[in-house]
């Protein structure tokens, strides 16, 4: 968190209670803090207030590769208009064991994939992210659309790197991927990697 935030020197932030009961109200509007939106060199903080605020009742994404993958939603400006039409809430998780695949609402025309990716010792977890379209999600669910293809052919595909710790949480962008550039060991059909030391950018 950069100095000149508003947030810094306001004290210790939000107790493990404010956390539980921003989980039981449901979603909260999309907040935009245009200093914070995007995961940059000093990361994207995961707080009741900031861009990644919203309640997660549902549970069923694990927090790496959630954060993520909310980071790499785009906004959507039917949040500020009071009479548009909101597009589905989307928080599923396609698949099983290695080959899982999470998924959550990027509008009405595309969705935000993710899996985890592997984590260090000391508790910074990788995940990959990917953006595709309402179709594909479709075919991905129906199997008619692989797991590894729909990283493959996906659009901004991004791995990250979550550290959860409470209210100092952050989401930080290790790096992106060309067609075809993304190690194989990322992708579904693997097992969860035990990096020996944290990735550096790239």
């Amino acid at each position: 968190m950069r100095e000149d935030d508003p947030a810094v020197g306001q004290g210790a932030g939000p107790t493990v209670g404010d956390w539980n009961a921003a989980a039981r109200e449901g979603p909260q509007p999309f907040v935009v803090n245009p200093r914070m939106v995007g995961a940059g060199d000093t990361g994207t903080p995961i707080t009741p207030e900031g861009p990644l605020a919203e309640g997660e009742p549902e549970g069923i994404i694990a927090p790496s590769p959630l954060w993520a993958m909310k980071v790499c939603r785009h906004f959507q400006w039917s949040h500020l208009l009071p009479h548009a039409e909101r597009h589905e809430r989307v928080r599923t998780v396609i698949g099983t064991g290695a080959d899982a695949v999470a998924v959550i609402d990027d509008g009405h025309q595309h969705r935000i994939i993710g899996r985890h990716v592997g984590q260090t010792a000391d508790g910074c977890s990788y995940s990959l992210v990917a953006r595709i379209t309402t179709d594909e999600c479709q075919r991905l669910a129906s199997g008619s659309l692989r797991p590894v293809d729909a990283f493959l052919h996906g659009a901004n595909r991004a791995l990250y790197a979550v550290v959860e710790d409470g209210p100092a949480s952050n989401v930080f962008l290790v790096g992106t991927f060309g067609a075809g550039d993304v190690p194989s060991e990322y992708l579904p059909g693997n097992e969860p990697i035990t990096f020996a030391e944290a990735l550096g950018e790239f």
